[in-house]
């Protein structure tokens, strides 16, 4: 009968070989709940800012879109469009006089841009603003704008979450929420619009509502 060989520690070869074996296996385990726990880490993270970033969007465009005197579809967009990706904003500088700022939704970067002088932008075939924004909030999924009337805007913010119940479930499958805002101009006359603005702001100033 063959002994089996041994080393010099008293483990046989055919024991060594197990022991490295089961110690490679602990440590590939490990490796791959790194990995997991990472990659579900960054997936948190990415829908955290865009929860997050879309609020902050909604807020902040419409306190300063409320500060309007009316709004104005661009004009390379059809009148009758269910919803918009820009629109343009009139800000009363003086009591006889208006600056153009632009609200527009970077559809390849996923961005949210405020640019208060319209003039300063040029678009792309995609109708993505091309130029440097005022301000800009990143990460959101999605942006849009329905048009109720010149001085009415409803905002609609995109953003991606996973209940945590659900996120090792499926990490790779996650929901879709939305912030919606409605914003009405508190600088304008009820019964006016952009064609005779100029005229009656002269009167008595931009009304409050």
């Amino acid at each position: 009968m063959r002994k089996l060989t041994s080393t010099s520690a008293g483990f046989t070869v055919v024991e060594m070989v197990t022991s490295l074996a089961i110690v490679s296996f602990i440590f590939s385990f490990l490796a791959y709940l790194t990995f997991y726990s990472s990659r579900n880490f960054v997936g948190v993270h990415e829908q955290v800012l865009s929860q997050i970033n879309a609020s902050n969007a909604t807020e902040v465009t419409a306190n300063l879109l409320r500060r309007a005197a009316y709004f104005s579809i661009h004009p390379a967009d059809p009148e009758e469009a269910a919803s918009y990706k820009r629109i343009l904003v009139a800000i009363p500088v003086s009591g006889t006089a208006v600056t153009t700022g632009v609200l527009a939704f970077h559809e390849k970067k996923k961005e949210l841009w405020w640019v208060a002088n319209a003039d300063s932008l040029t678009w792309d075939s995609n109708g993505d603003p091309v130029g440097t924004p005022d301000m800009k909030f990143e990460h959101l999924e999605n942006f849009s704008i329905l048009y109720q009337s010149m001085f009415r805007l409803t905002l609609v913010a995109g953003f991606t979450y996973r209940g945590f119940s659900q996120i090792l479930e499926n990490p790779g499958n996650p929901q879709y929420g939305q912030f919606i805002t409605d914003v009405i101009a508190k600088n304008h006359f009820p019964d006016k619009g952009e064609t005779n603005y100029a005229k009656d702001i002269t009167t008595s100033g931009p009304a409050t509502l």
